[in-house]
């Protein structure tokens, strides 16, 4: 299975199946715009403009997402069961997903949580390591 990670000097981080699943298109656009080699099978280090542009792509992702899929929930069901939904905002809007038992929640949260990792990282001037492991690619 495709599995995109990230290295730290402390730790490497997975991200979630669904989430890598979802992040390959935009994987293959940053490769175009960062003009690096894709780590579909190794690692690629990410400094300062790749940083960004990388953040930039995760917001891309989430934006559409946020589009064309997400669903206000019913204030009953917030209320009914209001430690599944969590509030978030990115670009001046605001969300209330069900990072528990949505997928499309679930999603959401996640880019949203590698957002503001990914802009920590840029404010401390800092680099990541981007990989991934388990795509096949034919040539």
């Amino acid at each position: 299975m495709f599995q995109l990670y990230y290295r730290t000097t402390e730790n490497t981080i997975q991200f979630d199946s669904l989430e890598s699943l979802y992040l390959l298109p935009y994987l293959v656009r940053f490769g175009v715009r960062a003009d690096c080699q894709l780590p579909w099978d190794d690692a690629v280090i990410l400094e300062a403009d790749r940083l960004s542009l990388f953040r930039d792509l995760l917001v891309e992702a989430f934006s559409s997402l946020a589009r064309d899929c997400y669903v206000e929930p019913s204030v009953e069901s917030r209320q009914k069961h209001s430690s599944r939904y969590q509030k978030i905002s990115l670009n001046g809007k605001r969300y209330v997903v069900d990072y528990r038992s949505s997928r499309i929640g679930r999603l959401m949260f996640c880019l949203h949580q590698r957002i503001t990792f990914w802009e920590s990282i840029i404010s401390e001037d800092g680099s990541i390591e981007l990989g991934a492991s388990g795509l096949q690619l034919e040539s």
